[in-house]
């Protein structure tokens, strides 16, 4: 991974490039943190949508977990989007793994990439000295899924749900409306709708007892 990151030459820190940002502060200004956050955390669903929208179900069968492309490549776009954002986000999330000294075995799906990249227990990854590269990847990406998605990428409402992460235990779980994908936004678990549909039933059930 190369580090193309723009200096400025007082400070010698890398600056936000879309805005400016006062020397000692993070490489994103908060805005853009907040949007790549976001990218970031859909991208594992927009890879799951190309998926679905690619041509052929031998084509879509072919990819293995490693999430690598086959020979000869895809005819269909959609499938090398998928397969792009596979093996570049891993890259990044393995990339920031080596940074933090961590032997945590490395995946090779965007949606282990994006836990990774998302658990901001690990540390501040924006804050990164490669966080300028990253981000710009990251749009990248979001950019090509936008373009075959169509609307459908920035049009997904977010639904918040009232149930416990059962990882943070804080009511901070989203699910995307009209989708199966719960997610919380403050740690890296996604919960299965079975099971928080048997944590609302938990739930549910204690406060019956308690009337």
């Amino acid at each position: 991974m190369h580090d193309t990151t723009a200096t400025t030459t007082e400070t010698d820190q890398p600056t936000c490039p879309s805005h400016k940002r006062r020397p000692g502060e993070p490489v994103w200004c908060p805005d853009c943190r907040d949007d790549l956050a976001t990218m970031v955390w859909r991208l594992p669903g927009q890879r799951d949508r190309l998926l679905a929208a690619a041509d052929g179900q031998a084509t879509r069968g072919a990819v293995g977990r490693a999430g690598t492309r086959v020979d000869p490549p895809s005819p269909s776009p959609e499938f090398d989007q998928a397969d792009e954002m596979d093996t570049v986000l891993s890259e990044w999330a393995s990339a920031w793994l080596d940074h933090l000294g961590s032997t945590e075995v490395r995946g090779r799906t965007t949606g282990w990439a994006a836990r990774v990249l998302g658990d901001t227990r690990r540390g501040d990854v924006w804050a990164w000295h490669q966080a300028a590269d990253l981000g710009r990847a990251v749009r990248i990406l979001a950019g090509g899924a936008r373009r075959l998605l169509g609307g459908s990428v920035d049009t997904v409402d977010l639904m918040p749900l009232q149930a416990p992460c059962p990882g943070c235990h804080l009511i901070t779980l989203v699910r995307e409306d009209g989708g199966d994908r719960i997610t919380c936004t403050r740690c890296p678990r996604v919960v299965p709708v079975k099971e928080y549909e048997g944590i609302v039933a938990r739930l549910l059930g204690t406060a019956g007892v308690a009337a």
